[in-house]
């Protein structure tokens, strides 16, 4: 297992290596001319700024929590849930017999088997409905999708890294045996429904975050399958005539 992986100083030469060989494609080849190498540090500094920066991933798990989850219907959708979110939280942790991160908090492998379980994850379309019959706007169709690669970065981004790397050292100042930063405690798996609520419905543009939270909510208690929760929604309300107020 060890040869497929790679520590911080084996990765640096890695890259090294990868930078000089991209500047200099023919080094070694027959006939190859050392004085027009591109040496390093300029041929790595080169791949840095122009290839390797550009594309690397910016930690943005502290803005997402200033911003959405500080959000006054955010909060209040929480607020709602949170009995039915506790129970089932405490419910499936306490019942992970099956799962190898047995833990009274939510595993990775565990929250993953869940996702996959209840069709969390994957790929829907509907149309958009209206009261009104032949309106054009109900015309419109909607797209969105989950992956497990962005489940896999929502837990990954909800945890408390400070916090729970200093609570996970023991007395050496070693990591323990299983530290809290393979799990989520029950505020850190809310705030990965909110994060995963707002990438799948993230391509519906009409919906609100509030309401891309609550239906990950619905979808993972069961009140509403996914399309169930982009058409109410969307929907197109045409309240009838009221002829005594009028």
């Amino acid at each position: 297992v060890m040869d497929q992986e790679l520590v911080l100083y084996e990765f640096i030469a890695l890259v090294v290596r990868i930078s000089f060989q991209r500047a200099n494609p023919t080094f070694g080849n027959f006939g190859f001319n050392k004085k027009s190498a591109v040496h390093l540090p300029g041929c790595l500094e080169r791949m840095l700024e122009d290839e390797v920066l550009p594309r690397a991933r910016r930690d943005e798990s502290t803005i997402f929590r200033t911003t959405v989850m500080e959000e006054a219907s955010v909060i209040k959708i929480f607020e709602e849930y949170e009995p039915m979110l506790k129970a089932y939280y405490n419910r499936v942790t306490q019942q992970d017999t099956e799962y190898f991160d047995r833990s009274d908090e939510m595993g990775m492998e565990q929250w993953l088997r869940i996702c996959d379980q209840l069709d969390l994850v994957g790929r829907w379309e509907c149309v958009r409905e209206s009261d009104i019959t032949g309106d054009p706007q109900a015309k419109e169709r909607y797209t969105w999708s989950l992956s497990m690669a962005q489940v896999k970065l929502a837990f990954a981004d909800s945890q408390n890294k400070l916090d729970e790397l200093g609570a996970a050292q023991n007395e050496k100042g070693d990591l323990g045996e299983r530290g809290s930063i393979t799990t989520l405690s029950f505020p850190e798996w809310c705030e990965c429904l909110a994060r995963l609520g707002c990438d799948k419905y993230r391509a519906v543009k009409v919906m609100t975050p509030a309401h891309c939270v609550k239906g990950f909510i619905q979808n993972l208690l069961g009140e509403k399958v996914p399309d169930e929760v982009v058409i109410d929604a969307t929907y197109i309300k045409c309240l009838p005539y009221d002829a005594n107020k009028h």
